[in-house]
């Protein structure tokens, strides 16, 4: 057989290239060198964009490496959709955003970039990252977290656009901001009203110290926890509303219920308040008996 001109030469050429590459791999998944210059050297001689990523991505945190040679790796894995690799390899050779970026590549995972913004410092792209994939809750926590006005006001009015008025009157009292805070207390006392959550409202009235809950508030929220068998709490309310009469009637409740569930102890002191002193030292007598 005759040989053809250049075909051996090509062949043992391929051959040659095939045994570097594969020897390059494996002497970059060893090595610990630091020298920038000689791991660029070994990756150059690596066949594949796909080998190269992968060598990069076992070798990326622990040696140097060219940032052009990063930069080629990163768009191989883009292009192949590995978005978690990818996110890896930003992450290990401290490129923070491009891992954000990743992460909310399609199918995202906004969890996943704001805790590396979150880790990062950025907290205004990890607020802006739950706002924007409907997390508002999350985006206000980490606005309060922050501890930064700006991003605090950017909790606030996210926290008023989707509202939750109640937190962002907390976060507006955070940073001083009293009349807004009494403004967003205002809407979510309403809000609470309009839903029938008297109990609710009562206590932001009082968180806000804005003014005194009215009777009529007072009355409906003590008739809410009536129904809930929240004798005692309820009593309170009443009391406060100046509806006397009621609010004994509701501790009366609260003692006989207190009775049925062996709670004597807390019977005893409640009968006590109320000048029931005989009852009051029945139950202790019952209670030194158990």
């Amino acid at each position: 057989m005759v040989k053809r001109k250049g075909l051996f030469d090509n062949a043992e050429y391929i051959l040659l290239r095939t045994i570097i590459h594969l020897n390059s791999i494996n002497l970059l998944n060893k090595m610990n060198s630091q020298n920038e210059a000689e791991i660029g050297n070994y990756l150059s001689l690596i066949l594949s964009d796909k080998a190269c990523a992968s060598v990069i991505l076992r070798i990326a945190g622990k040696v140097p490496i060219p940032s052009s040679y990063v930069d080629k790796a990163m768009e191989h894995l883009k292009n192949e959709k590995d978005f978690f690799s990818l996110a890896r390899l930003a992450l290990d050779v401290g490129r923070p955003e491009r891992a954000i970026e990743a992460y909310l590549m399609e199918p995202a995972h906004p969890d996943l970039a704001a805790k590396i913004a979150e880790d990062s410092g950025d907290y205004k792209k990890g607020i802006e990252i739950w706002d924007s994939f409907g997390y508002p809750d999350r985006a206000i926590s980490l606005a309060g977290r922050s501890n930064s006005p700006d991003l605090i006001k950017l909790g606030v009015q996210i926290a008023e656009r989707n509202k939750r008025y109640l937190d962002g009157a907390r976060l507006a009292r955070k940073i001083g901001d009293e009349e807004n805070s009494r403004i967003l207390y205002t809407k979510e006392v309403e809000s609470c009203i309009e839903s029938k959550r008297y109990a609710e409202a009562v206590g932001i009235i009082e968180e806000a110290g804005i003014n005194e809950p009215s009777p009529e508030i007072l009355t409906q929220a003590g008739l809410e926890l009536k129904i809930k068998k929240h004798y005692e709490e309820a009593a309170k309310l009443f009391a406060k509303a100046g509806s006397h009469d009621e609010a004994r009637e509701l501790y009366i409740k609260q003692i006989e219920l207190f009775e049925t569930e062996r709670k004597f102890d807390d019977a005893s002191v409640l009968a006590d308040i109320l000048g029931m002193k005989d009852r009051a030292e029945a139950y202790r007598a019952i209670q030194k008996l158990i």
